[in-house]
């Protein structure tokens, strides 16, 4: 097995993708009407192939419980 790896330059090079935060109550009280919440987010990007703008995107989830506490604050480790 081969592998070929291109450097990614010129019309080769991709745009970066774009990263999108959704908080939603995965978890907790309000699980079940937040799923179609979610779900619908997930549709709208979907129906867009999953680009804005011809870059790709990235759907970044995260649950808040529905709890202020549980809240997850800036994104550690990523690039925003």
């Amino acid at each position: 097995m081969a592998l070929l790896l291109v450097p990614a330059s010129g019309a080769w090079a991709q745009k970066p993708s774009i990263k999108v935060g959704v908080l939603y109550p995965i978890t907790g009280v309000y699980a079940g009407p937040a799923r179609d919440g979610l779900n619908g987010v997930k549709l709208a990007f979907d129906e867009v192939n999953n680009e804005i703008a011809g870059r790709k995107v990235e759907l970044l989830i995260e649950d808040d419980q529905a709890q202020p506490e549980e809240t997850p604050g800036p994104p550690q480790g990523r690039e925003v």
